[in-house]
């Protein structure tokens, strides 16, 4: 893999993925790769930024939290065919994201990225728009909005019905 540019987003307020971010962004940046660097959380949203600011295509985003900041990522990257590489750091779950354990030599992830020894995982995204006038209205009322792995549809207050078609 060519790793000319290179996200790093890091769960926001988390010391430790904040200093494996500072740490990868230095190795990577060792090797001649540009690396875009910030926190991704509920009041940080770094990706419009580093898409906007990009000086060439992004090769990979490392995404440094638990799946809630790797399911951030996916839905802001995946238009644009980012690869994303998600790591457990300060997560609770890790469905999506590989254990903190397999990044520990970090020289050795590089070294396969570079060299191309490793596989990549396509996962099927969803998308989803909110529609009115009992399917009537075939134009969305929102912007379409992408996930992976889940949404959450709710109605605005409890004495509302909603119709969710599939």
């Amino acid at each position: 893999m060519q790793l000319k540019q290179v996200i790093i987003a890091y769960k926001a307020r988390d010391s430790q993925s904040k200093r494996w971010a500072e740490l990868c962004a230095k190795q990577l940046e060792n090797r001649n790769c540009q690396v875009l660097m910030g926190p991704s959380g509920p009041k940080d949203n770094p990706y419009p930024v580093f898409l906007a600011s990009a000086s060439q295509p992004i090769d990979l985003a490392i995404v440094l939290g638990g799946d809630g900041t790797v399911l951030t990522s996916a839905r802001h990257l995946a238009p644009a065919g980012i690869p994303i590489l998600g790591v457990n750091v300060g997560g609770h779950l890790g469905f999506l994201t590989e254990s903190v354990d397999e990044f520990q030599d970090t020289e050795k992830v590089w070294d396969r990225l570079f060299e191309g020894t490793y596989a990549i995982q396509r996962r099927m995204m969803l998308q989803a728009a909110v529609y009115e006038g009992h399917r009537t209205n075939l134009e969305p009322v929102t912007e379409r909005y992408l996930g992976l792995n889940e949404f959450c549809v709710k109605p605005a207050s409890a004495d509302r019905m909603i119709t969710s078609i599939l």
